[in-house]
């Protein structure tokens, strides 16, 4: 069992990290399951080589690296038994913020599955008392 000596949370983060230093590649060869299923609408076939081929697109692969100047900060990472919760945010210079929740379902060590909603941070927000972060 790969990763077995890591918690879910720890496995999550770890495959976070990578994807957002723009190692995707080393993150799916080391912390996905090949049967993983992404219920993002914007990844094609909802699989993992689906997953592959968009973060190519977006410049999160190590073969196509973008030059985007994005900080990721994760601002909560919660697990309950199988299922990690990350809440994190990204910014980049003259762009709007940008707010993440996604959940990931970790079986045997890898990523099975992953849920993802993400939204821009209002540049005028209604709410001004509480921010997204």
């Amino acid at each position: 069992m790969r990763n077995a000596h890591l918690t879910p949370k720890e496995i999550v983060l770890a495959a976070n990290m990578l994807m957002v230093t723009k190692r995707s590649n080393e993150a799916v060869a080391t912390y996905f399951a090949p049967d993983y299923v992404d219920h993002n609408l914007d990844t094609p076939g909802h699989n993992l080589a689906g997953m592959v081929s968009l973060m190519r697109e977006m410049g999160f692969t190590e073969d196509n690296p973008n030059d985007r100047e994005l900080t990721f900060v994760v601002d909560h990472a919660i697990a309950e038994g199988d299922m990690v919760m990350i809440h994190q945010h990204a910014s980049e210079p003259s762009m709007p913020g940008l707010v993440f929740m996604e959940l990931y379902r970790v079986r045997d060590g890898l990523i099975v599955e992953h849920w993802d909603v993400a939204q821009t941070v209002p540049e005028n927000p209604v709410n001004t008392r509480v921010g997204m972060i």
